[in-house]
């Protein structure tokens, strides 16, 4: 069992009525120097989108925005070529998390701009297929932060769930789902933890890819946490909420702050042990989404955030089968064993997770599940049908051989046998015509 700090239970915490809002520290705005180093934007670079057959847009078309940011589509005109461009919103509040013209207020001074660029750079030094590519940070003359990245057409994970009926339809999101493994796998080997893995944040392109998205929350092992007063702080705001919530909050992020998503939070995430968040959270994550791949629902769905939370920390885990009896027995194991409470007994790591679902895409062997003598047999003949088909042959071949060599050897004795016979036959007829003298 793996060791927690001396903490509160969370039913503790949530049982308590008043609670200390000055028990949480306030985040420290001061910055590194080296997050001042952003390129200015060259003075035009970044037009509107332009489609074949209409005049190019005067300006970058907005596609989506979140609590301090948005991502809008524009045209790269130095390369010619279609971008998405995220930016830091303005504040009115004097957050600044969008600069205005006074040098006294510029991004460098405020926590949302400490954040922004850790999340650019991060992102960008997570060079894998299936992770979106910055190609660019900088900052414009009004001193607004921004970064451009791959553009990705298609829709997200969590669309294409939405619009599955059957465990059929869902299944074909297998391979996106291993695709989603694999990045956070190559995450985990550099050291960095994504913490807010969800459907909503994988794109599936038009052509068959899988990018994950939204690396705002990523926790470098290298590194100091530059989120966790923030997260506690989200944490202590939730468990203050009133016990009610939209089914809708309980999957998204929550706005302004470093939380993440409560339908898809780790046990130690959820008790607020965020020191105790590492590799083993995100695959509490992936067994979320595999869970949800297989049921069509998330393990726990708690009315509020507050009951959500505690579901997570004592509830067992309705079984995979139990939901869904048509669901893979293999695939049921492996969300199970990524869902345990404890986190020693989960994988330890995304890659191993990984390669459990990719052995039961391939006919291999499935180690979180116990396989019968009769169940392994079938799978291994699965998994070598050109051996057993060349076997088959080799056989059938050897019986053909064998019997036609019997009856080659039959068809001798019995023409030697009729030999003999005539033989025997004529030597009888001779001697029957000789007279005695």
């Amino acid at each position: 069992m793996t060791a927690h700090p001396p903490q509160r239970d969370l039913a503790d915490t949530i049982a308590d009525a008043p609670r200390d809002t000055a028990a949480v520290p306030p985040p420290s705005p001061i910055m590194q120097v080296e997050d001042l180093a952003v390129t200015f934007e060259h003075p035009g670079r970044y037009t509107g989108p332009r489609r074949r057959g209409a005049p190019p847009a005067e300006s970058p078309v907005e596609l989506g925005r979140g609590g301090i940011g948005r991502v809008l589509i524009a045209h790269d005109v130095h390369l010619g070529r279609e971008v998405a461009v995220k930016e830091l919103l303005p504040r009115e509040d004097g957050g600044g998390a969008m600069p205005t013209t006074r040098p006294d207020n510029h991004p460098r001074h405020s926590l949302a701009a400490a954040r922004f660029l850790r999340e650019a750079r991060l992102t960008g030094q997570l060079e894998h297929p299936n992770i979106v590519p910055v190609y660019e940070l900088g900052r414009r003359t009004d001193g607004t932060l921004y970064y451009t990245m791959k553009v990705v057409r298609g829709r997200t994970m969590a669309d294409a769930l939405n619009e599955t009926k059957t465990l059929a339809q869902r299944l074909k999101l297998l391979k996106h789902y291993t695709d989603l493994c694999d990045a956070i796998a190559y995450a985990h080997s550099r050291g960095v933890i994504h913490r807010d893995i969800k459907p909503e944040n994988v794109m599936v392109g038009e052509f068959g890819e899988t990018v994950v998205l939204d690396w705002g929350i990523a926790k470098s092992k290298d590194g100091k946490d530059t989120h966790g007063v923030e997260m506690a702080r989200g944490l202590h705001d939730l468990q203050a909420a009133p016990n009610t919530s939209d089914a809708n909050d309980l999957a998204q992020t929550s706005d302004g702050t470093l939380l993440g998503t409560p339908l898809f939070m780790s046990p130690e995430q959820a008790q607020g042990w965020l020191d105790e968040v590492d590799e083993r959270s995100d695959v509490w994550a992936l067994g979320v989404v595999l869970y949800e791949l297989l049921t069509g629902t998330t393990p726990f769905t708690g009315r509020s955030a507050i009951e959500l939370l505690v579901d997570i920390c004592k509830k067992p885990l309705t079984p995979v089968r139990e939901r869904e009896p048509s669901a893979p027995p293999e695939l049921a194991s492996i969300a199970e064993k990524a869902l345990q409470k404890d986190k020693s007994e989960r994988y330890p790591d995304a890659r191993a997770m990984a390669d459990e679902v990719r052995a039961y895409l391939t006919g291999g062997r499935v180690r979180a599940y116990e396989y019968g003598l009769w169940t392994l047999a079938k799978r291994w003949a699965a998994r070598h049908k050109g051996v057993l088909a060349v076997a088959t042959v080799a056989i059938a071949a050897l019986i053909a051989l064998g019997v036609w060599s019997f009856a080659s050897i039959a068809r001798a004795r019995a023409s030697i046998v009729a030999r003999c016979r005539s033989a025997i036959s004529r030597t009888c007829l001779r001697l029957s015509s000789i007279r005695p003298r």
